[in-house]
């Protein structure tokens, strides 16, 4: 195959993955919960710094927000075109990991698969720092398995540097490249000497640290605002990983977390299902875990798992233990991340989708090779649907999976979202905006200051009074459980009802209120 010929494929994936990207990026869209706090450390560091950020820390995503914000103007847009554009180009990896790992086949389906993935399809348009880390990860997988096969260290300094800034984006990038790094170190491989091994797993693992400590070095010289606060983003996600790897081995009990009084005022069944986590961390973790990754390969994982037990079955090559390894390694980091916080998303598990959606391709491919064995005496018409059921079942994936993909979001998310830009258009720009915690993105709209609503009535309005707060949003089916009292109270204490946009989430409204 010539350099031309593989150039024209990857254009041609290229092009087909962005029209598929562009279709969802068009529909209706809302900025998600994390996106309204990569937006806030963009604008920060904006300004010289990012402290006061709490529960997280700067990264490369944010970073990036506020380079492409100087050109679009827009906060919320530039961070969806990085999303657009990485996960877009992380076609191109993918194609060459299939093809470099088994043949130009399951290349083809590995690629045609991940594009239409549905999940993918949703976050690859949103302002999500996921996309910049699945696309980092997907060079580095490549590139230090090119660099094995061809015994190159060139390419191990190379991940080195995806590696790195896959770490500096999601804490899942450091774990891949010490796993990477041990890899390195002991897989066995004909042809490369102990001095060569090395010097591959020096470059890896040194050589993004070495350019990073060069470039701290140069900030120091620099005494501008900006050149302090990017130095702080490049250095503070180990710094993080460092401080807190204590809290990480031994989480906190999530009832005191949580305080007495918050603990107090749930439900009894809330109660029952925090005591229920605290007393099964790890089997919880690893169901959650598991569960959320069968949902982010949808229907793909009936062929994920044919394919790997007929990889099995005929025994495990370099390629097949080289994607387990990975797959292993970010499966025990997210029980631990789903053990620490009690939480794990679609997303998170799409990262796990990433190494195993090679194993889709050889599925399909036993399913042919049963069909031809168990149908071979079919002749005619049937003779064909046996020899185009593959096909077939790759055409039924992809047709449903983009019919999945590009839908919209939920009405009642889009209408947080015109909620927030009419009081902006009202004239409410720059309020308090007090709301239950669902509400907070409307705030983003309006370029206003979130307050979660207290759980009682006589709270809110004391937070109402002290806080400055100039508008209440409130769901009508839902206030008397997010706020006992208010329904009964709030035409006595200084609220009036506003006629904001009349959309409607399955019977309910977003009443909005004017403090006055």
């Amino acid at each position: 195959m010539t350099i031309n010929s593989l150039s024209i494929k990857l254009v041609f994936l290229v092009l087909i993955t962005l029209v598929t990207r562009v279709i969802a990026f068009l529909q209706p869209q809302i900025i998600p919960l994390d996106g309204v706090l990569w937006v806030k450390m963009a604008r920060l560091f904006s300004e010289g710094g990012y402290t006061g950020v709490a529960g997280s820390y700067f990264n490369l995503y944010p970073f990036l927000i506020f380079l492409v914000q100087k050109f679009l103007g827009d906060w919320e847009l530039s961070g969806r075109i990085i999303s657009l554009a990485t996960g877009t180009l992380t076609v191109i990896p993918v194609f060459l990991l299939g093809r470099s790992l088994f043949d130009e086949r399951i290349a083809w389906l590995s690629a045609i698969f991940y594009l239409t993935l549905p999940n993918f399809l949703e976050y690859d348009n949103q302002t999500l720092r996921d996309p910049l880390f699945w696309f980092l990860m997907a060079i580095t997988l490549w590139l230090v398995w090119e660099g094995f096969q061809k015994n190159r260290p060139v390419l191990f300094g190379l991940a080195s540097i995806s590696a790195g800034l896959g770490a500096l984006t999601r804490v899942e990038g450091f774990v891949l490249w010490v796993g990477l790094a041990f890899y390195t170190a002991f897989r066995k491989k004909e042809g490369i000497s102990v001095r060569r091994r090395v010097w591959n797993l020096s470059l890896l693992a040194l050589f993004f640290p070495m350019l990073l400590s060069l470039m701290l070095f140069s900030l120091k010289i620099d005494s501008s605002r900006k050149a302090f606060a990017f130095g702080e983003m490049t250095s503070f996600s180990f710094d993080f990983i460092k401080a807190h790897s204590r809290e990480i081995l031994k989480p906190r009990n999530p009832i005191d977390a949580m305080g007495e009084k918050a603990y107090n005022s749930l439900p009894n069944i809330s109660k029952d299902s925090l005591e229920l986590a605290n007393r099964h961390r790890f089997p919880l973790a690893i169901l959650d875990v598991i569960y959320k990754f069968v949902k982010s390969t949808n229907l793909l994982i009936l062929l994920i798992l044919l394919g790997f037990w007929k990889r099995k079955k005929e025994g495990f090559q370099s390629p097949d233990w080289f994607l387990s390894f990975i797959f292993a390694a970010l499966f025990v980091m997210s029980v631990f991340y789903a053990r620490q916080i009690y939480y794990f998303s679609t997303r998170h598990g799409l990262t796990l989708v990433l190494p195993v959606l090679f194993f889709a391709g050889h599925g399909l491919n036993f399913i042919s090779e049963v069909a031809s064995r168990r149908f071979r005496h079919l002749t005619g018409g049937y003779g064909k649907l046996r020899q185009y059921l593959p096909h077939l079942i790759a055409v039924f994936l992809v047709t449903a999976f983009l019919i999945q993909g590009v839908s919209s979001g939920s009405a009642e998310k889009l209408l947080q979202k015109e909620v927030g830009l009419w009081l902006k258009e009202k004239g409410f720009q720059g309020s308090v905006i007090m709301g239950p915690k669902r509400y907070s993105r409307l705030a983003f709209y309006a370029d206003g200051r979130f307050m979660e609503m207290p759980g009682s009535w006589g709270e809110a309005i004391d937070r109402i009074q002290k806080e400055g707060v100039k508008i209440v949003v409130v769901n009508s089916c839902t206030i008397d459980q997010d706020c006992p009292g208010f329904s009964e109270n709030w035409s006595n204490d200084r609220l009036l009802l506003l006629q904001g946009p009349e959309g409607r989430m399955e019977g309910c409204r977003i009443e909005i209120y004017k403090v006055y």
